[in-house]
């Protein structure tokens, strides 16, 4: 009986180990001198990592696979072969198409205790990181408002913070929704400290599509102070009302060239099937996979894609909050951006919907 209970302590520490990997934005530069801590917030010369995937690697490990993954997971290998001997950056742009199905049937697969400990313990992380940057943040303003804002990557002047302008305040929204269904495990005190401390880091990062998707979370759960921000809103409608009466500002944007150059890529009929295999800097998510993979992969992954989102309605049974947020990650961030290419964000995700999935019909009664 000891053994069984130090093996069930055993497995609690690595969990929380996992969800502090997942939570944090912690990212390593993979090069042919080694490893180190990136320079930029947006480029490495070398291979991005985050901790995530050292997450991934120890869940993996206990991971029993049913019969339709095996399946999937063998069409996949026979695939990644096949592009690694085509083309080894490829093989990586592959790997990267996964990343989110990795994560969502891993941690999918463990019990509700375990994934619980996980998604407690990544908010602790963001939580503890949130506050830390944000006095970062003060410190380094030197008592200039424009300083908060041309100064959100650097934390503490010991660390630039990758992505810190394209998933990680996503990835700080995936976190506030999470706290909003972790009320008992998590105190008002500290929940309300680390939603306005992540909201004021939000804006400072100055992204429209994470500040647009937290306008929708607070529409969703907090509509009293979603009034706060309807000037913001106003603004806004009042921006976009005028880039549709001028409709040539409006399709030239800088996100509508990226899409038009995906668009001639795939109008090839080789690209159409096969895809060119490269990074295209689609900046958008089915854009991006369309144009490197060809339609015979990526009709794969959006249906397993559609799979994943339907089946967290039904486990929502469709009440309008999450369903409501979770269609504008979809539709605002899928559709500018391809983040669920890179692992912070796409752990993160798989967490918040799965964690989101497991709770009870009580817990949704907004």
């Amino acid at each position: 009986m000891t053994n069984i209970k130090n093996f069930s302590g055993s497995k609690s520490i690595i969990d929380k180990f996992c969800g502090w990997f997942i939570g944090l934005p912690l990212f390593f530069e993979l090069s042919g001198s080694g490893i180190k801590l990136p320079d930029s917030h947006y480029e490495m010369n070398g291979i991005p990592l985050h901790t995530s995937m050292l997450a991934l690697i120890i869940l993996a490990l206990g991971h029993k696979f049913n019969k339709v993954q095996l399946i999937f997971t063998l069409l996949f290998i026979t695939y990644f072969i096949t592009c690694f001997f085509q083309d080894s950056s490829r093989s990586l742009l592959a790997i990267q198409s996964i990343y989110f199905f990795a994560f969502y049937f891993i941690l999918k697969s463990l019990s509700s205790d375990r994934l619980e400990t996980i998604s407690l313990s990544a908010i602790k992380a963001l939580m503890f990181f949130v506050t830390i940057h944000f006095f970062s943040l003060l410190f380094f303003s030197t008592g200039s408002v424009l300083s908060l804002f041309s100064n959100t990557a650097n934390f503490w002047g010991i660390y630039i913070i990758y992505q810190s302008h394209l998933t990680y305040p996503l990835v700080l929204i995936m976190g506030i929704w999470m706290t909003e269904y972790q009320k008992v495990s998590l105190g008002s005190y500290q929940r309300t400290i680390f939603i306005i401390l992540a909201s004021l880091i939000i804006v400072f990062l100055l992204r429209k599509a994470s500040i647009a998707i937290l306008l929708v979370f607070f529409i969703c759960y907090r509509p009293k102070i979603s009034l706060l921000f309807s000037p913001i809103i106003i603004g806004l409608l009042a921006f976009y009302s005028g880039a549709l009466l001028d409709l040539s500002r409006f399709t030239n944007f800088s996100r509508g060239k990226a899409w038009n150059e995906s668009l001639s890529i795939i109008s090839d009929i080789n690209s159409f099937f096969l895809g060119n295999g490269i990074n295209n800097y689609s900046h958008n998510y089915f854009m991006h996979t369309l144009s490197t993979h060809g339609i015979i992969f990526s009709s794969t992954i959006f249906l397993v894609l559609v799979f994943v989102v339907f089946t967290f309605f039904k486990k929502v049974r469709y009440t309008l909050p999450p369903t409501t947020l979770l269609l504008a990650f979809i539709f605002i961030d899928w559709n500018v951006n391809a983040n669920l290419y890179q692992p912070y964000y796409a752990s993160m995700l798989a967490l918040t919907i799965l964690i989101l999935s497991a709770k009870t019909k009580r817990d949704f009664r907004y």
